[in-house]
């Protein structure tokens, strides 16, 4: 019984470690391979020095013919750039990330998010199919199949090299605090951000 509660005891200590050096990780992949892809407005972008580099960024998977979760997951981005104020387009930016490269072209992904009048600081990415591929598997979202995809929202701050894993059913109010203390250096511990 003592061996298996210092186990559990070291696993408890090592998982912020491991979680830690995944994140730096995550960041050297992402900045040494920077992908090439387009926005909503056909601009190209790469990934890592246009949007990341800097900032806290909320990234999540969609597709624009998706009837399920991905209107939610839009829904939620477009809510989430209302409630951050001056943060959003500048320090803070939301993206989404097209599992359906080869429909969802620039057009298509405007198309779509228009639906949701979000503000500003909401950046839509499609691209061709190994270099979305290649975004998706570094940040640790790809599916092969994209009806199986996970409603996960990753919020990762560039200067802390932190990297959260939330639900993409968290609530825009607590998504939005949670990138707006990460921005002013405070904790984005759940618990904080529930007081805000």
């Amino acid at each position: 019984m003592k061996r298996i509660l210092a186990a559990m005891i070291a696993v408890l200590f090592l998982f912020p470690v491991a979680a830690a050096c995944q994140s730096l990780e995550t960041f050297a992949q992402l900045s040494e391979h920077d992908v090439i892809l387009w926005n909503q407005d056909g601009k190209q972008v790469h990934l890592y020095h246009d949007l990341l580099k800097g900032k806290v960024v909320a990234i999540n998977s969609v597709f624009t013919s998706c009837t399920t979760i991905c209107p939610v997951l839009g829904a939620n981005f477009a809510s989430t750039t209302k409630k951050l104020g001056s943060h959003a387009g500048k320090d803070v930016t939301l993206v989404s990330i097209s599992i359906d490269p080869e429909t969802d072209t620039p057009e298509h992904l405007k198309s779509w998010s228009e639906k949701f009048r979000g503000g500003p600081g909401w950046v839509l990415l499609t691209g061709n199919k190994s270099d979305v591929e290649t975004a998706l598997k570094t940040l640790g979202i790809f599916t092969p199949d994209k009806f199986d995809h996970t409603p996960v929202i990753l919020v990762a701050n560039d200067n802390t090299k932190e990297i959260k894993r939330l639900s993409g059913m968290v609530a825009s109010d607590k998504l939005a605090a949670m990138m707006i203390r990460m921005v002013e250096g405070q904790s984005s511990a759940p618990e904080a951000v529930a007081k805000r």
